[in-house]
């Protein structure tokens, strides 16, 4: 892996190009990419070296599940406000499931919306209009079902 590694980043850095392709991702949202940079830069420098990046890969595949739900939940508070609002619960599943809502009818959209405003309120327990990822870690620890759900789709980052 660290050598296929050299191919996307040849400086021992990647950028959020290789970041994407290495991952294999097919993100177009720029605040999304940004805080997967966050999310694996440990050292601060708006970069991801190979040894930051490998890092990340082993939390998100080898980590606990407290683990795994920060670092997606991290990625995913596209704000950095430390809390998810209803678009980055939406833009977590969206591209976690890779759906390509451009190619989705109607009916399906209205499904997912209801789906997703059912967990919302699930999740934010202080009914705040916010998921705090103390909300996110203590429902997923109590709810099995939610949490066998959301990790395989955290898994997607390392399929």
């Amino acid at each position: 892996m660290k050598a296929d590694l050299k191919e996307y980043a040849p400086s021992g850095f990647l950028t959020k190009q290789d970041l994407i392709k290495s991952l294999h991702l097919h993100v177009t949202n720029e605040k999304l990419i940004d805080s997967l940079i966050i999310a694996f830069d440990k050292s601060g420098d708006n970069k991801v070296s190979i040894k930051e990046y490998l890092s990340g890969m082993l939390q998100f595949r080898y980590g606990t599940p407290h683990e795994r739900f920060n670092l997606a939940f991290k990625v995913f508070d596209v704000d950095e406000d430390n809390n998810w609002d209803y678009d980055e619960l939406k833009l977590f599943f969206i591209n976690v499931m890779d759906i390509d809502m451009s190619k989705k009818s109607k009916k399906f959209k209205e499904k997912l919306e209801n789906h997703l405003e059912e967990l919302y309120e699930k999740l934010d327990k202080n009914d705040d209009g916010y998921i705090t990822r103390k909300e996110f870690t203590r429902v997923l620890a109590i709810d099995q079902n939610l949490t066998n759900n959301i990790m395989s789709m955290a898994s997607f980052i390392t399929a």
